[in-house]
């Protein structure tokens, strides 16, 4: 499956012009919502790729599902078994086994190592990238639909640490890419910091361009008087 490095997807952010403002920003923040998890855990296992592009509805089904989205999380810090992911989610055995076979099926995981238990063979299994990338624009709005549903599913509204902040500004496309950068390595930074023993925390950031309407002349020429 096509991947690329993050340092190609960045070279290639630069040279979109800002005068095609829109588009470079639902390219870029609708288009390749990138989803990562444990991203420095000390796996038992490799990577084959560091990005991998999300291109077919197969692929995007089966990303977008909140329990796949932990399985995948999991399996970011260590290859696992279907019974093992069974006790670790508090799910019977045939429906993390049913969660891995779709999957397997769309190229997010594979078999790392097998373990032979008397007449049995044990599948581990891993996740085939370290992140992930949803390529086309309606795709990209459905991984975030999923990522965002995800974060309302498994919140502790309960915990005492918990912060969620929506707010907007008039800016420019080079602006906006410069958060968006911003954003990613605080992302990278929040995973960096995890710890094995430690309880699991959820970081949710991102740009976007919105549909509110853009100031007229008359009103901006005001503003900047």
């Amino acid at each position: 499956m096509p991947s690329r490095s993050l340092g190609a997807q960045n070279a290639h952010m630069q040279l979109a012009h800002c005068h095609h403002a829109k588009r470079f920003a639902l390219w870029f923040v609708k288009c390749n919502d990138i989803i990562m998890a444990n991203y420095n855990a000390p796996l038992d296992y490799a990577f084959l790729d560091d990005v991998q592009e999300l291109t077919t509805p197969e692929q995007l089904k089966a990303i977008s599902d909140g329990t796949r989205q932990k399985i995948l999380g999991i399996l970011g810090e260590r290859s696992r078994t279907t019974s093992q992911l069974a006790e670790i989610l508090g799910r019977p055995k045939g429906t993390a086994g049913h969660h891995l076979r779709v999957l397997a099926r769309a190229g997010l995981i594979r078999v790392v190592r097998t373990r032979q238990v008397r007449a049995l063979t044990e599948k581990y299994y891993g996740r085939v990238a370290r992140e992930w990338i949803a390529s086309g624009d309606q795709a990209g709005a459905d991984v975030t639909a999923a990522m965002l549903r995800q974060v309302v599913s498994e919140r502790v509204l309960e915990e005492e640490i918990s912060s969620c902040v929506l707010v907007h500004s008039r800016l420019s496309c080079d602006d906006a890419q410069q958060f968006i950068v911003r954003i990613q390595a605080l992302a990278r930074e929040f995973t960096d910091a995890s710890s094995p023993q430690e309880r699991v925390y959820g970081f949710v950031g991102g740009v976007y361009l919105t549909d509110w309407p853009a100031l007229q002349e008359q009103e901006r020429e005001k503003d900047d008087g």
